[in-house]
């Protein structure tokens, strides 16, 4: 079987080439003519993975016996290791993405704006940005953090974590008060979501919509590649963890990393204090990048 996708992601049908011909033609055709890229092992797995999940739903409600197969026995294997997926940005390209058209207008109003500098500074996952209530910015003890929780303030099913080390506090790093993030949240108030242009995908996830924004943005500033996305950020602040010498395990509590293995040592206490957790991630800096044009600036 052939697992493509078009190159400009237009159906096969919205194609002059391929209009009113067989499937199997299609494919063909679309193959010979270079429309088509060829989807990664993971897009093959997540389609896969609805696939059983559909078909999961047939079966509790009898109009399927059983599952043809386990999803285990299905899935595509991955050439790639995981962690050379993706790649850190280095300081060039850091650069070229902080001093770019949205860094240099008065774009401060946007997401745009503010979830990749909240990713290379503070880690989060796209998603978890994305998803933040206004109300998830607080302040706890003189300290301001971000409450990173699936619960949402509207009482609606609209947060998604990735696991359950996901949930946690973490504080916000000084440089983004500096660039005047707390000036946007005030701004927010009485707003439900912080980021009120991005808008929740059908799968339910608000970074689905954001992703195929920032990317392509990401293209235009010239540092998007085949190892270098937006979550390219996120491996960027790893980095610097590890050049900061931030606490492996303060490290990973802040990017919501699983942390060891899951025994009696690691499930007994309550983790860091918030004042640990400040001082820790005040190590994080990209020196090399010069940051004078975002600091200090207010929203307007």
């Amino acid at each position: 079987m052939l697992w493509l996708r078009t190159q400009s992601n237009k159906p096969f049908s919205k194609i002059k080439p391929l209009a009113n011909i067989p499937i199997q033609e299609k494919v063909h055709v679309a193959a010979a003519k270079g429309l088509t890229d060829r989807l990664s092992p993971t897009g093959i797995n997540n389609y896969l993975r609805w696939l059983l999940t559909f078909l999961n739903w047939c079966r509790k409600r009898k109009m399927v016996k059983e599952l043809p197969i386990e999803y285990g026995d299905l899935r595509v294997a991955d050439p790639v290791p995981r962690e050379l997926k993706r790649l850190s940005f280095n300081d060039r390209q850091l650069t070229e993405i902080f001093t770019s058209r949205v860094y240099q207008s008065d774009a401060r109003e946007t997401a745009l704006f503010w979830v990749p500098l909240i990713a290379l500074w503070n880690g989060m996952r796209m998603n978890e940005i994305c998803q933040l209530d206004t109300d998830d910015i607080q302040e706890i003890d003189g300290i301001w953090g971000y409450d990173i929780t699936k619960l949402s303030v509207s009482g609606s099913d609209d947060k998604r974590v990735k696991t359950e080390g996901s949930i946690r506090v973490v504080p916000i790093h000084p440089r983004l008060i500096d660039f005047g993030l707390l000036d946007f949240h005030s701004s927010r108030n009485k707003k439900p979501k912080l980021f009120g242009d991005i808008t929740i995908g059908h799968d339910g996830y608000y970074s689905s919509t954001f992703s195929k924004v920032a990317n392509r943005y990401l293209k235009e500033v010239r540092v998007h590649g085949p190892k270098h996305k937006f979550h390219s950020l996120r491996h960027t602040f790893r980095d610097a963890l590890r050049r900061g010498r931030v606490d492996r395990e303060i490290g990973k509590a802040l990017g919501g990393w699983k942390r060891g293995r899951t025994d009696a040592f690691d499930i007994y206490g309550d983790g860091f204090s918030l004042d640990e957790l400040e001082a820790e991630i005040q190590r994080v800096d990209y020196p090399n990048v010069d940051w004078s044009e975002l600091k200090f600036r207010q929203v307007q």
